[in-house]
């Protein structure tokens, strides 16, 4: 039988390598949860991150790439089509602590409270080179020298 996943908000953080690998770091049990949904609320909730960290508490969470647009005032034009759409633009949690599970624990730590099965793939590109060029070339006034080959930014999560 599978034991729970915590009911509230987590963050696993796992080294995943094979060898040398450190404990991972499991935050549960948040005190406080941090969201910015739209561009307006990215400052907002970055100003409240550094309270949370003053007043002592751990912070784990994600960073959409599409928030760095709330913080370059070159980036302004673009911000309408990138506002979450995908997601929050910034989830972290405030945890007083986490707990550790030892280096190669994680895959049975998650198999037990797995309920029915999941799979990760594939890796789908959300931006075509030609509209990578375009919109360095609105930042920085010209094209980069050498472009991206492929982007591949988003993992298309398959659970049931």
């Amino acid at each position: 039988m599978a034991r729970p996943f915590p009911s509230r908000p987590f963050v696993l953080l796992d080294d995943g390598r094979a060898e040398g690998a450190r404990a991972a770091r499991l935050y549960s049990d948040p005190t406080e949860v941090i969201v910015a949904r739209r561009i307006g609320d990215v400052e907002r909730a970055l100003s409240r991150m550094d309270e949370v960290v003053r007043e002592g508490l751990h912070l784990a969470g994600v960073v959409a790439y599409e928030a760095g647009l709330a913080l370059e005032p070159r980036l302004a034009g673009r911000v309408a089509a990138r506002t979450g759409a995908g997601g929050p633009l910034l989830w972290f949690g405030a945890f007083a602590g986490y707990e550790e599970i030892a280096p190669g624990a994680v895959p049975g730590w998650l198999a037990d409270r797995a309920e029915g099965e999941a799979s990760l793939g594939p890796l789908d590109p959300t931006l075509s080179i030609a509209d990578y060029l375009e919109g360095y070339a609105a930042v920085r006034g010209k094209p980069p020298l050498v472009g991206p080959k492929r982007s591949k930014r988003f993992v298309r999560l398959n659970d049931p």
